[in-house]
């Protein structure tokens, strides 16, 4: 895939996101529940951004055993956090 029609993909993918971000927030009928919808969208937003960048990273890249263990382990310790 060339950049620039990574960068069209990616934008409009953003786009998508900022629409149902308002529509989220247009159909909350509560004030005091508005905040909490535009923090889920956007944590929903940079995980996705997040997941997409971290696959690609990883692509063509031998993974050894102990890294998949040192990720477990970290992943063990830090699951409270989530």
């Amino acid at each position: 895939m060339s950049k620039a029609k990574a960068l069209a993909l990616n934008f409009a993918a953003a786009c998508c996101c900022y629409v149902g971000m308002f529509i989220g927030i247009a159909v909350s009928s509560d004030d005091a529940f508005r905040p909490w919808i535009t923090a889920f969208i956007a944590g929903v937003f940079v995980y996705i951004s997040f997941a997409n960048v971290v696959s690609t990273g990883f692509h063509g890249v031998e993974v050894s055993p102990k890294l998949v263990r040192n990720t477990y382990c970290i992943f063990l310790q830090n699951r409270d956090l989530l």
